[in-house]
């Protein structure tokens, strides 16, 4: 039996993480609960207090609001086993299935910290029936198939995308089961045309990269004679998306390193500008890095710290220009900071039907889990995926007794922990002080 609330006694989350900010005031966030809330004054005291002392009886005012989002909660609570069950959960789930799918390897662009080597070209016509048999197979079992478009550059095979589209789409309309689609793509190839063969295809979310402006993207994202620059085509393709009625959503990468930092909040300004407010259009910023290219030597890359600061001024400077920040929300949701390569029903899969957990690392043996055949199976090596799939929040002291545990699960890179046998921790748990306060001024903004 339930112990009645009026004898139950609170405390402060495990999960919680506390942010002071320059005027006195306190921002919440719990990982567990996906909660935010920001608190000012006698009220900032009172939480303070309450997450500090706990509280006995039937929480109400503010010990009420804090309960409800998770931040005090029953002091018998496990909530190690609570963020185990959210995890097992999303382990355990068989009715959705995200397919990765690399039309064409080779790409059009050759871009400077560019990891890959376009060892192979358009997906082969015995790989795409795989796909589509694969999905047959395994459609009365789902609820939810998502598809994400990768390369290489999508777009340079548009026919594929077109046909797996059109058949996946019948299919889950035929089984009621949702369908969602997004991609991955330079953007350079995007055009009038091209977006709306995308939108018969139910694209409807898409990732395009603008690093920084002009004279540093074209620096740093050429095409494949590695002369020239490809900012303006780029550019006017994102243009001609702002006229579209189509429902969709659009975030624009910004990769910047030590050359550019310093253009990127009025580059981010001016993007404003250019895209009049059009509110599917979202912003998301990243350190380059050296990630395993022939050029990584030449690259000049902002250290760990300098890259997480700036990233954190940069996405504040977009919440000044009236961008939404939903992306990085997302990310403190529960499971939001966690790779989909840790997720045992999610896949790549290649041209030349290797089946990959990541879209890094492609030529490591260890990335190589499976290989589809003609017939939709995709003859798993179930040693490899394991090394993917694992319980590392568990294995680590740092996952065990950190905030963000339900947020990353310790799966933020499950590449870098096959590498180095350690759990990597997010950018945005590291820096999570300035994150939080970022988007306290944003809910502020917002009323």
């Amino acid at each position: 039996m339930t112990k009645p609330l009026l004898k139950l006694k609170w405390q402060g989350s495990r999960f919680n993480r506390l942010s002071e900010g320059e005027q006195g005031e306190i921002v919440l966030h719990n990982s567990y609960a996906g909660a935010l809330a920001r608190y000012i004054g006698p009220e900032a005291e009172t939480v303070r207090a309450l997450l500090k002392h706990g509280l006995d009886g039937a929480p109400t005012g503010v010990a009420a609001e804090l309960a409800f989002n998770g931040f005090l909660v029953p002091e018998a609570a496990d909530e190690i086993v609570m963020a185990d069950d959210l995890h097992r959960q999303e382990h355990a789930r068989r009715d959705a299935f995200e397919l990765i799918l690399m039309p064409n390897e080779n790409c059009n662009f050759r871009c400077v910290y560019c990891y890959e080597s376009f060892l192979h070209n358009k997906m082969l016509r015995p790989v795409i029936d795989g796909v589509l048999r694969f999905a047959e197979n395994r459609i009365a079992d789902l609820d939810e198939l998502t598809v994400g478009w990768f390369g290489g550059e999508p777009l340079t095979a548009p026919e594929i995308i077109e046909e797996i589209s059109t058949h996946l789409r019948s299919l889950c309309a035929a089984h009621d089961v949702a369908y969602f689609s997004s991609m991955v793509t330079n953007g350079y190839l995007l055009d009038e045309k091209m977006a709306d063969m995308l939108m018969r295809a139910e694209v409807r979310q898409f990732q395009i990269t603008l690093d920084g402006p002009k004279e540093h993207h074209d620096r740093l994202r050429l095409l494949g004679n590695r002369r020239d620059g490809t900012f303006d085509r780029i550019f006017e393709n994102l243009m001609a998306l702002t006229r579209r009625d189509d429902q969709f959503d659009v975030v624009v990468r910004v990769n910047f390193d030590q050359n550019s930092s310093a253009d990127i909040e009025p580059f981010v300004a001016e993007l404003n500008v250019a895209l009049a407010d059009d509110a599917r259009f979202y912003l998301d910023f990243h350190p380059v890095g050296q990630w395993g290219g022939p050029n990584d030597e030449r690259l000049m890359p902002c250290d760990a710290s300098n890259g997480r600061e700036s990233r954190a001024l940069f996405f504040d400077r977009a919440r000044r220009e009236g961008f939404d920040l939903r992306n990085l929300r997302q990310r403190l949701r529960p499971n939001g900071a966690a790779c989909y390569a840790a997720n045992p029903n999610s896949v790549v899969i290649g041209s030349n039907g290797t089946v990959y957990k990541c879209t890094v690392a492609f030529e490591d043996e260890r990335n190589h889990v499976g290989r589809i055949d003609e017939t939709g199976d995709l003859n798993l090596d179930e040693e490899r995926l394991a090394l993917w799939v694992s319980d590392p929040e568990n294995l680590d002291a740092g996952c065990t007794s950190c905030h963000f545990r339900p947020s990353c699960r310790g799966d933020a890179c499950p590449w870098a922990r096959i590498r180095t046998g350690q759990t990597h921790c997010p950018s945005d748990q590291i820096n999570i002080d300035k994150i939080l306060q970022v988007l306290a001024q944003e809910a502020v903004a917002e009323g």
